[in-house]
């Protein structure tokens, strides 16, 4: 039997809501570390994407479509399998636990006690609130349902967020937030300028779930409807420059209520846990179904 888990850390947040929050590392913070552009994502045009089902585009009036699943396919699971190989030698990353008793930084965004449309943030080991994205005074988007907070590849720090109403939103943080003295005096408080460079009502139904790809150019998000939703990170934008409100691709499937959107590490294929019991494998570039997974008995 292994060890039981230990709780180093509790912070006290808003248990009415979602009950959603995002973790970032802050060893990902230095300004001297190159951006990873080595990653290849696999995008195909248009022109190249499958038929047989159905999609929207947004930009540039292009369609794609989306094919009958292919059940346990050879092509599915090699896919879907393709990273086993060649990892047993790869360097053991630290587990969470192991980074966080270290005495590592770490931020955690979360929804705000009081307004559950604001996003908190928290420091760690501090346990100190340092920063607040306020909720949207022009709409009401409902309670924050899915976030993601990370450092982009112009290194700056990112919160994409979504929420009730389907709303999609990216903020960006430019500097402030790399003052680690000011976050850690518990006599000074941060000031940290958000601004919002994203907002799209991309879905029809409250928001379940996104993820960023590995190049941190792209995320996708999942909601309590049927579509799947591509949305562009940018890697820079000046200051005051006007909020983006164009997703890249909407692609629509033919299975509602898609939670637990996760894109794989290398960032060719993603997946979701539907209410229907069923796991779905996509190509990340096209959205093309790949396999089925039924392994469970209940949503």
């Amino acid at each position: 039997m292994g060890a039981l888990p230990s709780l180093v850390y509790s912070l006290p947040v808003n248990a009415l809501n979602y009950c959603v929050f995002s973790l970032l590392f802050l060893d990902n913070w230095s300004e001297s570390r190159p951006a990873d552009e080595t990653w290849t994502p696999d995008y195909r045009p248009a022109s190249q994407s499958h038929a047989g089902g159905t999609a929207q585009q947004t930009e540039g009036g292009e369609k794609q479509g989306e094919p009958e699943p292919r059940h346990g396919s050879e092509e599915a699971q090699r896919s879907v399998n393709s990273q086993a190989a060649g990892d047993e030698g790869a360097a053991k990353p630290l587990s969470v636990k192991a980074m966080i008793e270290s005495g590592r930084g770490t931020l955690i965004a979360a929804a705000n006690a009081l307004d559950s449309g604001a996003i908190d943030v928290y420091h760690l080991p501090s346990k100190r609130r340092v920063s607040t994205i306020s909720s949207e005074s022009s709409t009401e988007t409902g309670m924050l349902m899915a976030v993601y907070i990370f450092i982009s590849k112009s290194n700056q720090l990112y919160v994409a967020s979504g929420y009730e109403d389907g709303q999609v939103m990216l903020f960006v943080c430019r500097d402030g937030f790399r003052d680690e003295g000011a976050i850690q005096n518990g006599g000074i408080k941060p000031s940290w300028k958000w601004e919002k460079v994203y907002s799209h009502k991309s879905h029809t139904q409250p928001l379940l779930s996104l993820d960023i790809s590995p190049c941190k150019t792209y995320f996708l998000t999942s909601a309590a409807d049927n579509l799947l939703v591509k949305h562009r990170i940018p890697t820079s934008s000046p200051e005051g420059a006007a909020v983006a409100h164009s997703p890249i691709i909407i692609y629509e499937t033919r299975f509602r209520a898609q939670d637990c959107l996760r894109i794989r590490s290398d960032g060719l294929v993603f997946a979701t846990a539907c209410w229907d019991d069923d796991v779905r494998v996509y190509r990340y570039g096209t959205a093309m179904l790949l396999v089925t997974f039924g392994w469970h008995l209940e949503g």
